[in-house]
């Protein structure tokens, strides 16, 4: 970024034409039909731009490594030399770590995105035991609202957890487009679940199980609001995911106190983040949970593949 116009700047892209553009006109000069030589030099404008863009991500990728080789990198099974750091750039660059550094400064050097992502899908696969293959509210409180101490601090990883993808997806737009391992799971699904669950937990629990269920939930909110207005802007329109059978249901098979919620005051919650669930839903065409699984199926930890 330059305050004015310096005449004696370093420009790659003007270096890149000088150099390339000389030799490919000259072969050019010794094809001596017109139309064969119009074609060739046709290419030269969209190839030129490819080949543009692959000399920055290399020179990107050099740049790190010369960075991390200078900052004295040290990773398990690498040496210390210019072609390790440029071996360990290049994987970096492609989410493909052969291994963390074990120098403070090189891991202050590494990109946060695959840490971001590798973090995000951690906590996805965690709820995998907990909220069923897909996830599902009446799942989570089922399996998990038991014991008061442990339901509580399952709550409150949640809370973390909407409050980093917030962060993350805010800083790293291009994180919300990668899919998940498994094609019943995904960031959005996860994050619906839990805002379910919260909802409600803050309704019928007692103590301080309910003061965490409304802090989680007051979380899960900001969290979708947010990643709606980043990406779908205010297209949004009213939508109802629980119909009054399905709540019917539901109620039916969670365990107490939580099978006593009103289904007035769950509407009045729902109201707040379903328009919000829907319109990221078909921005991303990821499916949205249901409360409850009509077609239950084994979790994906007991599924092996055939």
């Amino acid at each position: 970024m330059l305050a004015r116009r310096v005449q004696s700047v370093f420009r790659l892209t003007r270096l890149f034409y000088r150099i390339t553009w000389g030799p490919y006109r000259k072969f050019s000069t010794h094809i001596h039909s017109t139309d064969l030589r119009e074609d060739h030099l046709s290419i030269y404008g969209p190839l030129s731009v490819l080949v543009l863009l692959t000399t920055w991500a290399a020179g990107l990728i050099v740049a790190f490594a010369l960075m991390q080789w200078a900052a004295g990198l040290r990773v398990a099974g690498l040496g210390h030399s210019a072609g390790d750091a440029l071996y360990f750039a290049s994987a970096a660059t492609f989410t493909v770590l052969v291994g963390s550094p074990q120098n403070t400064l090189s891991r202050l050097l590494l990109s946060v995105l695959y840490q971001s992502f590798a973090s995000r899908e951690r906590f996805i696969e965690l709820m995998d035991s907990p909220a069923g293959s897909p996830p599902s509210a009446t799942e989570l409180i089922r399996r998990e609202s038991a014991h008061a101490e442990s339901w509580e601090e399952e709550l409150n990883g949640c809370e973390g957890w909407c409050a980093e993808i917030l962060e993350s997806q805010i800083s790293f737009p291009m994180l919300a487009y990668f899919r998940c391992q498994h094609p019943n799971q995904s960031w959005l699904g996860t994050l619906i679940v839990i805002l379910d669950a919260s909802a409600i937990a803050s309704l019928t629990a007692s103590g301080s199980v309910r003061h965490q269920a409304e802090l989680t939930f007051a979380m899960g909110c900001h969290a979708l609001v947010d990643l709606a207005s980043l990406f779908v802007g205010e297209d949004t329109k009213k939508a109802d995911r629980l119909s009054h059978d399905d709540f019917g249901q539901m109620r039916r098979l969670l365990p107490s106190p939580y099978n006593s919620v009103s289904e007035p005051e769950l509407a009045r919650l729902r109201a707040s983040y379903e328009s919000y669930a829907a319109a990221l839903a078909n921005r991303f065409l990821l499916a949205a949970p249901a409360w409850v699984n009509r077609d239950p199926k084994p979790d994906n930890w007991q599924t092996a593949p055939r």
